[in-house]
Formats: structure tokens, C-alpha cells, sequence
């Protein structure tokens, strides 16, 4: 299987499984090791985990062989050796702090976009003017309460069934 199967096989599989924010660096010009490397990220740690397992499972059933993998204990980055292609699927914590996409880019090819992870988008700001600004100062001078959760208390209620009045009247002997 010629690498571009192989890179195409690997991201059908890891679409599969759910795997998030998939790109793929062409680093033929950056190393002899391997020609392209894969980089996924999974939800949890079971996820990483299983999006792993499944790929390896799928690359044995189809005969491809795996030269090594790493990290499946922790999970937290599973690397998977299929020679031509190195995959690395990471938790989005993992994968932002090693950057791995900013290491492997070339200047001279166009730089691989970098995942947005759990960042929200950022309204944007209006031209200030003096309506605006008096809105703005206001928003920002006003403290915002902590949010309370209102604990639920389940009551007891106790049903008490009435017996009806029986007069008691003294017998005639």
C-alpha cells in the first residue's frame, strides 16, 4: 500500500471512532523516518484509547503492519508506528501543549491550521462612542453574583387516614 493509501485508510478509520480535529503533515522533506504524520484527538482518555485500539485492529485485519505503539496505559497520547504514517492521537490538553502541527510544519509549505480547542468565539467589540462607552463602563464596574444552586429538600409528608367517630352508648341492660 503506497503512503497516500495508507494516510487516507488511517483517516477513514479514525473517523470511524469518532476522532476529532484530524490533520495530516506531509514530513518527507523534514525526515527519512516516515512520510506523514497523522494527528487526532479524542474526548477522554477511553476515547484516545479506543479510537487507538480500533485503528490497530483495523491495520491488522487489513494486513498493514504496525512497527510499534505507545502510551496506551496512560492514554493521555497514544503514538502508533505504521511506518510510512505516524499516528498520534492525543487529548486536546495534550495536543495543545506540545504542539506537535507547529513543530512538523515547513515555512516555505502552507502552515497546518491549528485545532481550536475548547476556546469561545470573542464577541467583537464596537467602535466606541459615548453611548457604548457609559454601556461598557456600566457592564464592567458591575459585579456579577456567584451562581448558587438551590439545594432541592424533598419534604415528608405523613398521610393520616381518619377514622370515622363512633359514639359509644352505654348498652340497656
Amino acid at each position: 500500500m503506497d503512503s497516500q493509501k495508507l494516510v487516507d485508510f488511517i483517516i477513514d478509520k479514525l473517523e470511524d471512532i469518532k476522532a476529532q480535529d484530524i490533520v495530516t503533515i506531509d514530513v518527507r522533506k523534514q525526515t527519512g523516518i516516515t512520510d506523514y504524520m497523522v494527528i487526532a484527538s479524542g474526548t477522554s482518555t477511553q476515547h484516545v484509547r479506543s479510537i487507538a485500539q480500533n485503528l490497530m485492529r483495523e491495520a491488522k485485519t487489513n494486513h498493514i503492519s504496525i512497527i510499534g505503539s505507545e502510551g496506551e496505559e496512560t492514554a493521555d497520547w497514544v503514538l502508533i508506528d505504521l511506518a510510512d504514517a505516524v499516528v498520534h492521537v492525543m487529548l486536546p490538553k495534550t495536543r495543545e501543549y506540545y504542539e506537535l502541527e507547529k513543530l512538523w510544519a515547513i515555512d516555505d509549505e502552507p502552515k497546518v491550521k491549528k485545532p481550536k480547542i475548547n476556546k469561545k468565539p470573542t464577541a467583537k467589540k464596537a467602535a466606541p462612542n459615548k453611548r457604548t462607552t457609559a454601556i461598557t463602563k456600566k457592564a464592567t464596574t458591575t459585579k456579577k453574583q456567584p451562581a448558587v444552586k438551590k439545594a432541592t429538600v424533598a419534604k415528608k409528608t405523613t398521610t393520616i387516614k381518619k377514622q370515622p367517630m363512633v359514639k359509644k352508648t352505654k348498652k340497656a341492660e
